[in-house]
């Protein structure tokens, strides 16, 4: 007969050893991870992108370094689709066990990736040299980049290597000061001045982990999984710490403001995101989120509009004292004139289409009336939602950035990183899902956009189209209920009754 403390000791025996399992499971899933994602990077590095080679070509892109073979096609989507399998083992690894070990794992490999990606040529687009270019503007030569563009001073020794030379900057004031301090440190030494502005561009991915981790510990979830979600993300890692996009730069300041307001630190959070917009203006969209979240704990609307007061005058005085000096009338508000701009997007989708029946002028009305009454109605219902917990902000937040790179009408990859940021702070397996389909789609686009054969055989027009497929169609398809259409279905026949005797 077996006491009582005997069976005891037994369940407790079986549940560390299924526990044991579990952990050392999940870190072999990680060590495996890690080994296959590190070649992949490593050969990038070296055979591919490996910045000092590069660095003077003016038109060099990931298939320029592939080549123009259908052999370069494979090897993109084989590495591509087996970078995001092994992301998703590490995400998936960090979900299921939790041990000192795993830790480890899960959290060193991503960053040594993310320095090494930093050392490589941006391959995806040349953003990073036209920063160079609009903070010598304002460092080197004292004008003001939303009125002059880089094209008034063709005798600078840098000037040939950037892109859009003609464009004032579509960036806001805070981004012009770092990208001017960063262009006068590194003076006329181009090589010097990528690698200050992609480690700039690598610093803010590791803050950006940082905090999306105090974030869920505040709302109370294990901080590991979407921690490991936003690190090990190859569109993360590719178009950060790689190509050294100023989004992430961005989104550090808008996570940074999200962890203070759950904290309670209303005032000091507002002016985090005012700091944050004027690094790139879309951080906007979290404004009146944070704002009426905050005004629907106060009863009265007096009471609130008092409360609105105090915790929106500093941050005005940061948009002033900063906005001032750069002031340029309607060219200060760059980011505007991008909703001109049809590319790779459900909208130029849609005006495509619509172009096949009628004009297209009236094509583009439809595709603007219909971003507008998708935003506007989308929106108000979101925020009708968020009043509650910081769980149900972060969540209308997420909602709101995929809302808006739904209908927005000009679509590039790294946008994708914007919810990546908000679904690993939200801490949901479900969102992260659907994140890493849309990074994954906006990743294989690229195929459209470098890959030479493809570049000749169709056109800019159709090419867009189909990217917007590509990256859309799948992720629409995550917002059809399957389970509730599957209830819906006609249900299995039921067995005949017996025949009588």
């Amino acid at each position: 007969m077996v006491t009582a403390p005997r069976k005891f000791a037994n369940a407790v025996s079986a549940t560390h050893v299924v526990r044991w399992v579990t952990e050392v499971s999940a870190v072999r899933r990680l060590q495996i991870a890690t080994l296959g994602s590190g070649i992949i990077y490593l050969a990038y590095f070296i055979f591919v992108a490996f910045l000092p080679e590069h660095v003077t070509k003016q038109r060099f892109n990931l298939f320029m370094a592939l080549g123009r073979g259908y052999s370069s096609l494979l090897i993109f989507l084989i590495a591509v689709g087996t970078l995001f399998a092994l992301a998703i083992i590490a995400w998936r690894a960090a979900q299921s066990a939790a041990c000192r070990q795993l830790y480890g794992w899960a959290l060193i490999p991503p960053v040594l990736f993310g320095l090494v990606l930093s050392l490589t040529m941006p391959a995806t687009s040349r953003d990073l040299f036209y920063y160079i270019s609009s903070g010598r503007t304002l460092a080197i030569y004292g004008a003001n980049p939303y009125l002059v563009p880089p094209s008034a001073f063709r005798d600078d020794p840098l000037f040939q290597f950037t892109n859009w030379p003609d464009y004032t900057s579509p960036y806001g004031p805070i981004w012009l000061l770092l990208s001017g301090g960063l262009a006068w440190l590194g003076g006329t030494n181009l090589l010097w001045s990528v690698y200050l502005f992609k480690l700039l561009a690598f610093i803010s991915y590791l803050l950006c982990a940082v905090f999306i981790w105090q974030i869920l510990r505040k709302q109370g979830y294990a901080p590991l999984v979407g921690t490991v979600l936003w690190l090990w993300c190859p569109l993360i890692l590719l178009e950060f710490a790689g190509s050294g996009h100023n989004d992430v730069v961005m989104l550090c300041g808008l996570l940074l403001a999200l962890w203070c307001y759950l904290r309670g630190q209303v005032r000091l959070s507002l002016v985090i995101l005012t700091v944050a917009i004027l690094v790139k203006s879309v951080a906007l969209i979290a404004l009146p989120f944070i704002l009426w979240h905050y005004l629907m704990t106060i009863k009265g609307w007096p009471a609130r509009i008092r409360a609105a007061a105090r915790v929106l005058w500093l941050p005005a005085v940061v948009l002033v004292a900063i906005v001032a000096p750069f002031w340029a009338g309607e060219a200060t508000f760059g980011p505007a004139h991008e909703a001109n701009h049809y590319y790779a997007s459900i909208a130029h989708l849609v005006r495509t289409i619509s172009e096949w029946w009628i004009s297209p002028y009236y094509s583009g009305m439809l595709a603007r009336g219909l971003i507008l009454l998708s935003l506007g109605v989308g929106y108000l219902l979101i925020l009708w939602k968020i009043p509650g917990d910081g769980h149900r902000l972060l969540t209308g937040l997420v909602q709101a950035y995929f809302l808006l790179l739904i209908v927005w009408p000009f679509f590039v990859p790294w946008y994708c990183a914007w919810t990546v940021a908000l679904v690993a702070a939200l801490g949901s397996t479900r969102y992260g899902w659907r994140a890493l389909l849309f990074c994954l789609g906006a990743i294989l686009s690229y195929a459209l956009q470098f890959y030479l054969p493809l570049r000749m055989a169709v056109s800019i027009e159709f090419r867009s189209a189909l990217s917007a497929a590509i990256i859309f169609l799948p992720l629409l398809c995550t917002y059809i209920p399957w389970h509730r259409l599957r209830r819906s279905g006609p249900s299995a026949p039921t067995a005949l009754p017996p025949l009588a005797r």
